[in-house]
């Protein structure tokens, strides 16, 4: 667990960056792990892990030196992924996003400092001191103020456009003031469209491809999976999810209303070009660009080695980066995750090394035990078997909640205190928007009008006017939502997003069916 610091005496953190200069030589041990243990290391875990596909790509010093497909883009079908299987990265989009801003801002187009109120004239918080003060960079390095994941229950399969979204701002109150500390947030990121269009001609979409997917030739990335031609899309890997204890597959939604903050569908073989253009100095970014892009923006904790107890681990945030500074070198991590997939991406610029690993599952947690693994034999560390350790915890939380919800379930009631037609109309919430609750076989049903497919969930009610969610698409996790009254009379509920890592959003009655 990282340990939060308020106070790091100056000197130590000179000291300790002093030495990410030390360069890390060729090892023996990542590679004889790498021709001996990986193949064999991988095909196990997959099917531990229950994951369907996988691909793996590793850079040494400019060159790509194993970039491999595991697995199937399906259950049920014998189609193999390989190094040219196309993956949504989801939040690895971040760092990406950063970087071509940084590069558009040198091109002297806009600046890094400017407010963002200068590229948005309309745009506002609900509090006017994060209005007029969060700046360009504290999008990209997550110090604007809001909240943990705050939003994210907005956009994600919602209807809601970029449009919708910016003018929801309007509405949203930062939970701190901007730059106190770093706190992870999707949300924000949407803005850099609009911002960038405004100050270069150019979205969001342009400023990648012209940056990066064109120069770099990665021929096989795309900013959504709506930009996948009909003559690549047989090489998508289908996104799964495990469900009632069996994997299943899922259908492929599109998500490009998250845009900047993790829309991206790219390869192994294109994000090996990307990490090599981040590690090389005089490319496509040049090292103006890069010393920004690599810059640890604000420390956010410590702990110590498991193996080596007297050896400190520094936690940074960065542009689009979680920054750790081990073994005298700044190690560049980040996880990407939506419905159905998940990615870990790792690099070591000292020692000019790159990791990304793509998965077709979101149900595991092997893709960072992976990396991690690899980052071990390329400090010249001993094999940790890190795989079973986290899938020993993965499976303890797979117990605890299953046993969760058999506990929700025996407090189930087979009658509500009052009428069921009480709960029964249209809510509204400043924010999303209506949702209403109606009878359906004499069960009371919620449907999600903001969301795709028009979302919906059973109701069952747990006494005390609070009801347990059991949604129709599997992607969204079991919630609740508790009612209010005034008079007796149903007034609103609380509907309870923080399954997602959300704020909770209050709903009133507007009309009854």
């Amino acid at each position: 667990m990282i340990v939060p610091i308020s106070i790091i005496q100056k000197n130590i953190i000179i000291i300790t960056l002093l030495f990410t200069a030390t360069v890390v030589s060729q090892n023996q041990r990542f590679d004889t792990f790498i021709k001996d243990s990986l193949d064999n290391y991988i095909e196990s875990s997959i099917l531990k892990w229950e994951i369907p596909g996988l691909a793996i790509g590793i850079v040494k010093e400019g060159q790509i030196i194993f970039n491999k497909g595991y697995g199937i883009k399906q259950i049920n079908k014998s189609d193999t992924v390989n190094r040219n299987t196309l993956f949504n990265i989801g939040s690895l989009t971040k760092a990406i996003t950063c970087a071509s801003v940084v590069i558009e801002s040198q091109k002297n187009n806009f600046a890094l400092s400017d407010p963002i109120n200068k590229w948005l004239p309309n745009f506002h918080f609900k509090n006017s001191i994060a209005s007029s003060n969060v700046i360009i960079e504290d999008i990209l390095t997550g110090r604007t103020g809001l909240g943990s994941h705050q939003g994210d229950f907005l956009f994600w399969k919602t209807q809601l456009n970029k449009n919708n979204i910016i003018n929801i701002f309007h509405h949203i109150e930062t939970e701190i003031v901007p730059r106190r500390k770093f706190i992870y947030n999707n949300t924000s990121y949407i803005l850099l469209d609009d911002i960038l269009l405004n100050a270069t001609g150019k979205d969001w979409k342009g400023t990648i491809k012209s940056n990066f997917f064109f120069p770099l030739k990665m021929n096989d990335s795309y900013t959504s999976s709506n930009e996948i031609p009909i003559e690549k899309k047989n090489c998508l890997a289908y996104p799964h999810l495990k469900h009632t204890k069996k994997i299943i597959r899922l259908s492929h939604e599109d998500i490009q209303n998250m845009g900047p903050a993790g829309s991206i569908v790219s390869s192994s073989t294109d994000m090996c070009k990307w990490m090599m253009e981040f590690i090389n100095m005089d490319g496509v970014f040049g090292s103006s660009t890069k010393k920004t892009i690599r810059r640890p923006y604000q420390l956010r904790g410590y702990r110590t080695h498991k193996e080596n107890t007297n050896q400190l681990r520094f936690l940074f945030s960065g542009m689009g980066w979680n920054i750790f500074e081990e073994y005298n070198h700044l190690t560049y991590v980040h996880d990407g995750g939506t419905d159905g997939y998940k990615s870990y991406l790792m690099i070591i610029p000292e020692s000019k090394y790159g990791v990304i690993v793509l998965t077709n599952s979101r149900s595991h947690n092997f893709a960072e035990a992976l990396v991690e693994e690899l980052h071990y034999a390329i400090m010249n560390q001993p094999f940790q078997n890190i795989s079973n350790e986290y899938l020993k915890t993965y499976r303890a939380k797979e117990r605890e909640e299953l046993n969760n919800e058999t506990k929700l379930n025996k407090l189930k009631h087979t009658k509500t205190a009052y009428s069921i037609e009480d709960y029964t109309g249209t809510y509204h919430n400043l924010l999303y928007g209506n949702m209403k609750i109606e009878l359906s076989n004499n069960y009371l049903k919620l449907r999600l009008l903001q969301h795709q497919n028009t979302l919906s969930a059973q109701m069952s009610y747990l006494g005390n006017d609070s009801f347990l969610l059991s949604f129709s698409s599997p992607e969204f996790s079991s919630t609740r939502i508790d009612f209010s009254r005034k008079n007796n009379q149903v007034e609103g509920f609380t509907f309870f997003a923080e399954a997602s890592g959300d704020i909770n959003y209050e709903f009133l009655k507007v009309k009854s069916l």
